[in-house]
């Protein structure tokens, strides 16, 4: 009768034990992430100064990097500001306004596999207020999907000129 119970009670931790590997399994297969590893990192996402006047301009840094050597990535940046806050590539160029956000596209070359832009940016505020501070969402896409986000956005506080 002993030898019954014990074998009993060793058969239940049998099944207890594959119960919980099978869910176990189940979780780390059907439940985790299918997506792949990024291909490119931001590094660096800076702007000199975040309080400026209105006759003044800064520079905005963002420096990305090709974790995949292998290939070519094409990139778009997306900075979500509003429209009082101008942006503007080396030489001048106002970036593209699509809708909220400004966009500038690129390659990402395996010959460079980090790139630095730079950006200047400037503002205005409305007459009748001293100072006004706009949200500076910055997002990037790569060949087309969304890079998982790993920096902060920022605020840009723009004040009245003397």
């Amino acid at each position: 009768m002993r030898a019954h119970r014990g074998i009993s009670r060793i058969i239940v931790l049998l099944v207890v034990a594959l119960i919980v590997a099978v869910a176990l399994l189940i979780y780390f297969v059907g439940f985790q992430p299918s997506s792949p590893p990024q291909s490119v990192r931001i590094t660096r996402f800076s702007i000199d100064l975040l309080d400026m006047k209105e006759d003044q301009n800064t520079t905005l840094t963002v420096v990305i990097e090709n974790l995949n050597r292998t290939r070519d990535h094409e990139i778009e940046y997306r900075f979500n500001v509003s429209q009082r806050v101008l942006i503007h590539a080396v030489g001048g160029t106002l970036l593209n306004r699509v809708g909220s956000y400004y966009s500038y596209n690129f390659t990402l070359e395996t010959t460079d596999p980090t790139q630095t832009k730079e950006f200047t940016v400037s503002g205005t505020i409305s007459e009748d207020v001293e100072f006004s501070g706009y949200s500076l969402a910055f997002s990037v896409y790569v060949d087309g999907e969304k890079l998982q986000k790993t920096w902060s956005d920022l605020t840009l506080i723009i004040r009245k000129s003397e």
